[in-house]
């Protein structure tokens, strides 16, 4: 660590000022979030790598002003063992005096036979604290701290038939490997602070293209807290999470319009069913109350009137509140097992006078063995809402109906089958919404309420079995309900 101290020092120098800026500059915004996030993550992977490279960077500078200080020391101790006198003794010492390093040269005695230059009391010190009883053929490092030491240091033997006549100690001055690291140190602050600098302008640009979205996102959910979906434009072409979050936010925006339509649509509609029985009841009873001139017949008419309203306005209500509790998933149904044919004979026979009315002739093929677990009251109504659908709306020519149960693998199929006027294609998607009347001009003869149907498809529901019509026009209209067996 302590190789490190002044590249260290400057980056906790520009950790405090990027924390300070951070401190600023960040609020509630994705985009700064994002890229203070990432910026810290590579501030210190990008810092772990810097401090590791100057290190290794460092150790080898430190290394190769070493090695060689040693491979000096050592080609001056092999010239020495060969020719081990004064005159060669000298030679190395004036070669060594017009270089920077420092050469010593002591007897077997640690006497001073030459040296280079002038010897400093640090190197007198390093000289006296080496211990040269134990010192190998190869010699040895006596010091490679460059951070808190003035002098590199080695030393190798002099020996005469293997014998240690004499030793040479080598010193390098510390002063220009700290220069030429401290420079290093400058320049990968330097490099430090653009990479960081152009890391900074990339990771805002990424992040604000990130957010844009996700900040389109936000304002889309705020018009959909205000019920403002109609501007709404979301990037759904990204073929990403973003893109797939912006295809639901979508989807649920157009999916509330649908439900914000749909219960404008009921409302309106329910209105209006309440409002046409109440007039005529109102009406009625207005005439009744304030004209004493009245026959009998006619005020017997009047009433009668007023009790049919009051059952239509009844059996609304009654429907109304069989849908809701349906919506809030308190529709119950307590089922037993029966055989389908007498379920099936109870509502004919419910109807019989209406079809010998009409002339409408019945065929009916479901076998008595078919048994399921049903809430006989309520699939009772589906089928009573089912046929009675029929008579109302299948209109000339219909003078057949049929009613077939097959037994198939999964299911139970229950299909009733009339030959009238048939269903215009556009309307059958709509025919189980609430108050949907294929009949526009909503006719109180033949348009009903318009919840027969969706009450229908909740209790078929319920029982985990599915309803669908086909119909075609002039071919007549098939309603098929499928029915799980168990």
């Amino acid at each position: 660590m302590n190789q490190c101290c002044i590249f260290c020092t400057k980056n906790r120098y520009l950790l405090f000022i990027f924390k300070v800026i951070g401190g600023i500059i960040i609020k509630n915004r994705i985009a700064i979030k994002i890229a203070i996030s990432f910026f810290i993550v590579i501030f210190i992977i990008q810092s772990i790598l810097f401090i590791t490279l100057y290190n290794f960077v460092a150790r080898d500078e430190r290394d190769e002003a070493v090695n060689q200080l040693w491979t000096r020391g050592h080609s001056h101790s092999k010239v020495l063992s060969e020719h081990f006198n004064e005159e060669t003794i000298e030679h190395v010492a004036l070669m060594e005096s017009a270089s920077p390093l420092i050469a010593i040269i002591l007897d077997h005695n640690y006497e001073i036979l030459a040296q280079s230059n002038g010897i400093e009391s640090e190197v007198e010190d390093i000289i006296l604290n080496t211990d040269l009883s134990q010192l190998s053929q190869q010699g040895k490092i006596i010091n490679s701290d460059w951070l808190n030491a003035n002098y590199l240091a080695t030393v190798n033997p002099i020996q005469v038939d293997q014998d240690n006549n004499g030793f040479i100690f080598m010193f390098t001055s510390t002063e220009q490997l700290k220069g030429n690291i401290q420079s290093l140190a400058i320049q990968f602050t330097v490099v430090g602070i653009l990479s960081l600098l152009l890391t900074i302008m990339t990771l805002f640009i990424l992040s604000r293209k990130v957010s844009k979205p996700l900040l389109d996102m936000k304002a889309a959910t705020q018009m959909l807290s205000k019920n403002q979906t109609t501007s709404m434009m979301l990037p759904v072409n990204r073929n990403d999470e973003l893109g797939e979050l912006a295809d639901a936010i979508t989807s649920l925006a157009n999916h509330l319009t649908h439900l914000k339509n749909e219960r404008n649509e009921f409302l309106a509609s329910i209105a209006h069913e309440l409002r046409t029985p109440l007039t005529y009841i109102k009406g009625y009873a207005d005439i009744l109350t304030k004209q004493n001139t009245l026959t009998d017949l006619d005020r017997d008419k009047y009433l009668r009137i007023i009790q049919e309203e009051s059952d239509r306005l009844t059996l609304l209500i009654k429907n109304l509140f069989e849908l809701a509790q349906a919506d809030q998933n308190k529709f119950t149904i307590s089922t037993q097992r029966g055989q389908l044919h007498r379920l099936v004979s109870d509502v004919i026979q419910f109807f019989q006078v209406s079809f010998q009315e009409r002339g409408i002739t019945l065929t009916v093929n479901i076998p008595k063995e078919i048994e399921l677990q049903l809430d006989q009251k309520r699939f009772k109504q589906v089928l009573i809402i089912v046929i009675d659908n029929c008579l109302k709306h299948a209109g000339s020519p219909f003078d057949h109906l049929k009613i077939n149960a097959e037994n198939t693998d999964h299911f139970i199929v229950l299909a009733i089958e009339d030959n009238g006027q048939g269903i215009d294609q556009d309307h059958l998607p709509y025919i189980f919404d609430k108050l949907y009347r294929a009949d526009q001009s909503r006719a109180r003869k033949s348009g009903g309420s318009g919840l027969g149907l969706a009450i229908a498809k909740q209790i078929v529901t319920a029982h985990n079995g599915e309803i669908e019509v086909h119909s075609t026009r002039s071919s007549g209209t098939k309603t098929i309900i499928k029915l799980r067996k168990e």
